[in-house]
């Protein structure tokens, strides 16, 4: 099993190219852990929630941290030495069913399945979903 940290809310920033591509926003993947991590006292409800899923090794999971790169966007060669968003996916929270939504909501972690949760992945460099 792996637990996705995930961005609860926007994080800010007042110059527009650092809040474009330096600010985690809400859904993104902020971590990635291996089952039963521990979190600290910040890595919760109202900035941050939890995402355990069942049917995904902790090892496939690390490649919804990486960050996008410049040439993700436009289907080039990824150049790493330019950074255009902390992450390239995302969830899509506020689109996963009201129930578990509510839950995130209350509690601030749930555990979902693998098919589950790969319906609401996004790729923020193609707009497609994980599916």
């Amino acid at each position: 099993m792996a637990e996705f940290l995930i961005k609860a809310k926007d994080v800010v920033h007042t110059n527009p190219s650092k809040n474009l591509t330096g600010c985690y926003k809400r859904g993104d993947v902020v971590e990635i852990r291996p089952d039963g991590a521990e979190y600290g006292t910040d890595e919760g409800l109202p900035n941050f929630v939890v995402i355990k899923v069942t049917g995904l090794t902790f090892e496939a999971a690390k490649k919804y941290m990486i960050q996008q790169y410049m040439g993700d966007v436009i289907g080039e060669t990824p150049d790493p030495e330019v950074v255009t968003k902390r992450r390239k996916y995302r969830v899509r929270i506020d689109d996963v069913p009201a129930a578990i939504l509510q839950t995130l909501r209350d509690v601030g972690e749930i555990t979902l399945t693998w098919t589950q949760v790969r319906n609401y992945l996004r790729n923020k460099a193609t707009g497609l979903d994980e599916v």
